[in-house]
């Protein structure tokens, strides 16, 4: 849609599961979102998902490890070779409202968009949320959950 709110056009072909936290590809002519499934209860988990803005299916980028655990907060670098994310990495394999704020909860992962192959960036106490790459993409801004802080991470 144009940004003032007019010409608004459907691009995937989902028609079951919730897509959120678009983000564009620098050339304009993709968007990534969080594909939204859920199982027996109400929080699900999520995938990352690419769509060319002329329509179509998708491509799956990463694959859920669970029905409960979620990757989430979906952010490209500037080159477009890189997607980073949050996921839930709390032991158990599924999802638990009592989590131990002290121990690992989420991390940052890297997935190279030219290769398929998905690093841990960061995590620790709490873990790490909510990535944010800089405009030279050098750095990575992110929440570290606990301590309740934002730290900066050079690439």
């Amino acid at each position: 849609m144009d940004a003032d709110g007019r010409n608004v056009k459907q691009i995937t072909k989902e028609s079951f599961r919730l897509l959120n936290n678009a983000v564009w590809m620098p050339d304009g002519q993709y968007i990534i979102a969080r594909k939204h499934f859920t199982s027996g209860r109400s929080l699900g988990a999520g995938e990352m998902w690419m769509s060319h803005i002329s329509g179509g299916e998708g491509i799956q980028l990463t694959k859920r490890k669970n029905d409960q655990q979620d990757v989430n907060e979906p952010t490209i670098s500037p080159d477009g070779k890189m997607l980073y994310y949050s996921e839930d990495v709390y032991p158990g394999g599924y999802f638990q409202y009592n989590k131990d704020p002290n121990s690992e909860i989420f991390v940052i992962n890297s997935y190279n968009m030219e290769t398929g192959e998905t690093k841990r960036v960061t995590g620790g106490p709490g873990g790490a949320c909510r990535p944010q790459i800089s405009n030279k993409g050098d750095k990575i801004a992110y929440v570290m959950t606990c301590p309740r802080k934002i730290s900066v991470v050079h690439s």
